[in-house]
């Protein structure tokens, strides 16, 4: 595709491209478009600095790839690309730019499972820049009586809008948890 080509002018013009059915592209499609997007937009980022958002059941269908092993065929699909790289493209100079909410707040990496969140998050937390402090939540059931929940396995539920029980976090590393708490059926005051 050259620059100067009709569906180079649309990409320019794209502010979101959503990439439906992207677990059955092969990853080798899917960097191909990245470097074409940085070579139309001629701008050094991920994808030519365009939002892309890719839709699809990433549990359901791998790639097809003719003769080969199952660790061949993970490693041709999307969820092949490792974290770290992927945290390396989207948080380009972290370190420099960790104390700037705007840089912060701008970024976003999404994950279909909470488990691909919690592990993401872990590894771009420590890579920014102070020393780490863990904190721990507490956590108990009532009306418990005959302690039939005990704290070990309350610490392991990850409920949807609350956060982990175990979180680390550092001291340049602006973050704030919000949480909608119903009380009595009326909401409590941000």
């Amino acid at each position: 595709m050259s620059k100067q080509s009709g569906a180079a002018k649309l990409i320019r013009k794209a502010k979101v491209i959503i990439w439906d059915k992207a677990p059955m592209a092969k990853r080798q499609t899917i960097e191909t478009v990245e470097t074409s997007f940085r070579d139309i937009m001629d701008i050094d980022k991920p994808f030519g600095g365009k939002v892309m958002v890719f839709g699809g059941d990433f549990w359901q269908v791998l790639p097809v790839v003719p003769k080969s092993t199952r660790a061949k065929i993970v490693n041709a699909s999307l969820d092949g690309i490792p974290e770290e790289s992927i945290i390396k493209d989207i948080f380009q100079n972290l370190q420099e730019n960790a104390a700037t909410t705007k840089y912060v707040t701008e970024r976003a990496i999404l994950a279909s499972r909470n488990g691909h969140v919690d592990k993401i998050n872990n590894k771009l937390i420590s890579q920014f820049p102070g020393e780490s402090k863990r904190f721990n939540s507490f956590d108990s059931a009532e009306d418990n009586t005959n302690n039939y929940y005990q704290e070990e396995y309350l610490n392991t539920l990850t409920p949807n809008g609350l956060p982990p029980h175990r979180m680390m976090n550092t001291r340049r590393n602006a973050m704030r948890i919000v949480e909608e708490v119903a009380v009595g059926g009326n909401q409590a005051p941000p």
